[in-house]
Formats: structure tokens, C-alpha cells, sequence
């Protein structure tokens, strides 16, 4: 069995509604179709429809047919069912870099989290989430698209509060840098499979194709929830080549 149901929203959809009107500064710039403001938006849009016993399932679309599902994620259905919170973000990915590699300071300062904890904790991938129309998960959303919504922290605009920005720091991840300082702040469930051996192969080989893109395909997750077998990577390795080998042609 798979998706009860699949909405595809569209940048058509979101320059209808009065919340275009209101960002468009930022909604017009051509960087994540305005850098990414748009997903908690269309998240919580999709929430408000859900009814009690619901799960919707955000992912990027856009993407090539690597990222399709070919099964219903039940595990990964479950864990968000399970969620203290009534809801799920995607996989830590501690080989690409923490918080305070991919946050710029007045992103930190902002949220009132420029702390060396908060800097020293993993990165969260936000391609994709799982959400319950919990109380929490309405109030996540808000907040995440609150701080979404403040240039100072969401564009790749310079900080230009008063600080420089930390030693550590390479770039800014817009949304997804907003997400993981949220997440932490406020404890809630993500995927941490950093003692799996996957994960520690992808720590060796941090800058490889598949470490990049293991995670952003929802199926990995769900497969290495039930069970810790490195020649998942083989597999995708071999995925990846064929997929890129076929674009070429």
C-alpha cells in the first residue's frame, strides 16, 4: 500500500495567497525559488487539511527519479506517530558539517542560540519531514517560518548585527540552518543514526557522492532503520552511476 494521496504545490500556488504578498521580497529572488521561505509555508498548509491520524509527508520535488518512492516508508511513518511531538525531521548528516558550520552568526543571534553547544551540534537535513496536526508540530512550524521570514536570518545576505562571524562557519543553509538550531532548541525527533556503521563510512569518506546524497532519498532512511548493512552504500554507489550515466547519454 502506498500514499493515500500526493499534492504537488508549484510556485503558482504560493504567489495566490496573501503570504506571497507579504514576503515578496524575498519570494522573488531566484535562490530556492526564494530561498526555501515558501516550505514550513506549504508544510503547514498541508497540516491544517490533515485530519486526526494523519501523516503527511513532505519531500522535495523537482528531483530526478533516484528520490521517487517504490514502497510506503512505514518505519519512517511510525517514528513520527511515536514522536513525543507528533513529528519527525529527516537524518543528522555529522560528515557534512555542524550548526556553526552552515549558520551564519546573526542567524545565531537571532534565535538566541549563538552558544558553542548549539554551534557543535549535527546539521539536520531538511529534504524532507513527516508531521501529525499535533499541537507541537503547528507550533514548530510557526516558528520555523517566523525566522524563516527575517532576511537576517534566512537570505545569504551578510551578518551585520555587530559580529563577526565564527571560525568554523563556511555557509549559510537557509532554511534547514533555521530548522536544526529549532530542532535542538526545542528537543525535537530527528534521525540520528550516527552509530550505525553507514554513517561511520560515510565519516570517512565525508566528500563522496553517496555520503552527499544517501540521505536526501527518503528510502535509504527507512531501509537503514530496519537494519545496518554497509553494502547499502554499494548499492547506491551503483544507483548514482547509472543515473548519472544516463543523463549523459
Amino acid at each position: 500500500m502506498g500514499f493515500d494521496s500526493a499534492q504537488l504545490f508549484g510556485f503558482d500556488d504560493i504567489k495566490k495567497t496573501e503570504f506571497y504578498s507579504e514576503n515578496a521580497a524575498i519570494l522573488d529572488q531566484p535562490r530556492g525559488a526564494g530561498y526555501w521561505l515558501w516550505k514550513p509555508f506549504i508544510i503547514r498548509k498541508a497540516l491544517e487539511r490533515a485530519k486526526s491520524g494523519d501523516v503527511i509527508f513532505y519531500c522535495d520535488a523537482g528531483r530526478s527519479p533516484y528520490y521517487q518512492f517504490t514502497r510506503r516508508p512505514v518505519r519512517l511513518e511510525a517514528s513520527a506517530r511515536a514522536s513525543e511531538q507528533g513529528f519527525l525531521l529527516g537524518a543528522a548528516i555529522p560528515h557534512l558539517g555542524s550548526v556553526g558550520r552552515w549558520t551564519k552568526r546573526d542567524c545565531l543571534i537571532l534565535m538566541g542560540s549563538d552558544t558553542i553547544e548549539m554551534r557543535s551540534n549535527h546539521t539536520i537535513m531538511a529534504t524532507w519531514s513527516l508531521w501529525t496536526p499535533s499541537d507541537a508540530a503547528f507550533s514548530f512550524l510557526d516558528e520555523w517560518l517566523k525566522y524563516c521570514q527575517d532576511p537576517r536570518c534566512l537570505t545569504d545576505g551578510p551578518s551585520d548585527i555587530g559580529f563577526m562571524e565564527h571560525p568554523e562557519y563556511s555557509a549559510h543553509k537557509h532554511d534547514q540552518s533555521i530548522m536544526s538550531v529549532l530542532a535542538h532548541k526545542r528537543g525535537a525527533k530527528y534521525l540520528d543514526f550516527s552509530r550505525t556503521n553507514v554513517q561511520r563510512l560515510m565519516n570517512w569518506r565525508p566528500n563522496s557522492l553517496v555520503a552527499h546524497q544517501f540521505y536526501k532519498r527518503p528510502e535509504n532512511a527507512e531501509s537503514l532503520l530496519a537494519g545496518d548493512h554497509v553494502l547499502m552504500l554499494v548499492r547506491e554507489h551503483l544507483r548514482l552511476r547509472r543515473l548519472f550515466s544516463d543523463s549523459i547519454k
